[in-house]
């Protein structure tokens, strides 16, 4: 009688079959078992009842970081948006240079349009990581500020409020681009997560003020202001879970 292979025979053989297209560099695995395919065929030798393989693997050393690329629409929306600050840029720029006084007064509207289109198109391209976005962000926004300390000669507000604030803008840059990128933050989501985020924003604005005028902390406005936001992103969450309910029916 012939003795019939046992099931860790069979177990051994695929874990050695696997190791062996591994060391080859181009194995490809069934979506079910997780058996080797062969790459001709595209079907599984072990359970028979795969369409095709996954995607072939790579080493670990020998992958690369891949960003989501940006859509359509975010393209449009980003050559849109860029032409638009073109013409307030140039004319600000012509007017200022006509008419010259003492101080370059055009900074401001350019500088203002730089952050704008660093905050406001940057994240949308998704042309770098989440944390490269904000520390973009974070460098423009401080020079921005450094500009308009020194042109009104205010260094130590600049170094007493700009700078806290930079840090937590772009804090919240990198957390909103980072939860979007990886779809965890998406449609209605993505207003009730800035909501929460304005609601912080607020809480530490008024925080900083406190220590830094009165010593002590004394909310009072922001408080208030807090439950907008926090009204807001609540409905939205409410809102995202009717639909979500109403979908499965």
């Amino acid at each position: 009688l012939v003795r019939s292979r046992g099931l860790g025979d069979v177990y051994k053989r695929q874990v050695y079959n696997n190791i062996i297209h591994l060391k080859r560099g181009a194995a490809m695995f069934c979506t079910k078992c997780g058996a080797v395919v062969d790459e001709k065929t595209g079907i599984c030798p072990n359970c028979g009842a795969c369409e095709r393989a996954n995607k072939k693997a790579e080493p670990r050393a020998k992958q690369k970081l891949h960003f989501a690329k940006a859509t359509k629409t975010a393209r449009s929306y980003a050559v849109i948006f860029s032409a638009l600050m073109v013409f307030p840029a140039m004319i600000c720029t012509v007017i200022n240079i006509l008419n010259p006084g003492d101080k370059f007064w055009a900074g401001y509207v350019l500088g203002a349009i730089a952050v704008a289109w660093v905050f406001l198109v940057l994240p949308v391209l998704r042309v770098t990581p989440a944390p490269v976005t904000a520390g973009i962000c974070f460098v423009v926004l401080a020079l921005y500020l450094l500009y308009i300390a020194k042109m009104q000669g205010l260094i130590s507000w600049y170094y007493s409020y700009a700078v806290p604030i930079c840090v937590v803008i772009c804090a919240m840059v990198a957390l909103t681009t980072g939860l979007i990128s990886k779809k965890i933050a998406k449609g209605i989501h993505i207003p009730a997560l800035l909501s929460a985020e304005a609601a912080v924003f607020l809480i530490f604005l008024e925080t900083l003020y406190d220590f830094n005028q009165l010593g002590r902390l004394n909310l009072r406005w922001s408080l208030i202001t807090m439950c907008v936001f926090v009204s807001i992103s609540v409905i939205c969450e409410a809102v995202a879970y009717v639909v979500r309910l109403n979908s499965k029916k």
